[in-house]
C-alpha cells in the first residue's frame, strides 16, 4: 500500500510562517513590549489606524536631562535645522552646533552649520571668562548636510585653565550668520 504524504500549499506555509513570527514577538521577554494578542488586523488595501502614545510616555525629558557637562567635551545642543528670517543685514540666521571640544594647549573645538552647505564662510571659536576673550578663526568646509567648522579652530594661551569658560562657535558668510548656544567648559 502506498504511503500518502500530505501536500503543503504555499498559503499554508505562509500562514505557519506568520504564526511563528507572531509567537516569536510574544516570546521576546520584554515586559515593556505591548501585548498585541487581543487585536488582530486583516490585510487591507486601505490605510490602517494608528495608535497614539499616552501623554505620560511622550512628555519631553526634564530641562536638565540633556544639560552639558562642562568637563566631558560633549555638546548636547538641540538643533533647529531651518535657517531663520533674514537679520537686519539681510543674511539668514544659521543654526550652529558645537559637536566637540577639549584639550589644554591648544584648546580645540569644532561643529557645523546645520542645513547650510557652502564654501567660503568663516567659523570663529570664542572662549570668554571675565574680561579675557580669546578667538580662533578658520574656513568653513561644505559637508553633505551642512558646513563643517573645525579646521584651524585651536587656541593656545597660558590663561586657558580652570572652570567658568564660555565657549561659542560662530559662523559668518555672505548669506548666513549665526552662533551656537554658549557652553560652559572646564579646561584642565
Amino acid at each position: 500500500m502506498p504511503i500518502r504524504r500530505p501536500r503543503h500549499s504555499l498559503s499554508s506555509t505562509a500562514t505557519l510562517l506568520g504564526i511563528a513570527v507572531a509567537l516569536a514577538g510574544c516570546a521576546s521577554g520584554d515586559p515593556a513590549a505591548p501585548d498585541d494578542s487581543a487585536t488582530t488586523a486583516a490585510p487591507s488595501a486601505s490605510p490602517s489606524a494608528t495608535t497614539s502614545t499616552p501623554e505620560s510616555e511622550s512628555a519631553p525629558p526634564p530641562a536638565d536631562a540633556a544639560a552639558n557637562d562642562p568637563g566631558d567635551g560633549v555638546a548636547r545642543d538641540t538643533p533647529d535645522p531651518t535657517p531663520s528670517v533674514p537679520a537686519d543685514d539681510g543674511r539668514l540666521q544659521a543654526t550652529v552646533i558645537i559637536t566637540r571640544w577639549g584639550g589644554t594647549d591648544p584648546f580645540e573645538a569644532g561643529g557645523f552649520v546645520q542645513g547650510v552647505v557652502e564654501e567660503g564662510g568663516t567659523c570663529t571659536l570664542t572662549l570668554t571668562r571675565g574680561d579675557i576673550q580669546l578667538q580662533a578663526t578658520g574656513a568653513g568646509q561644505a559637508g553633505p548636510s551642512g558646513t563643517d567648522c573645525g579646521d584651524g579652530l585651536a587656541i593656545s594661551d597660558s590663561r586657558l585653565t580652570g572652570d567658568g569658560w564660555r565657549l561659542v562657535l560662530s559662523y559668518s558668510s555672505q548669506g548666513y550668520s549665526g552662533s551656537s548656544t554658549p557652553q560652559e567648559v572646564s579646561i584642565s
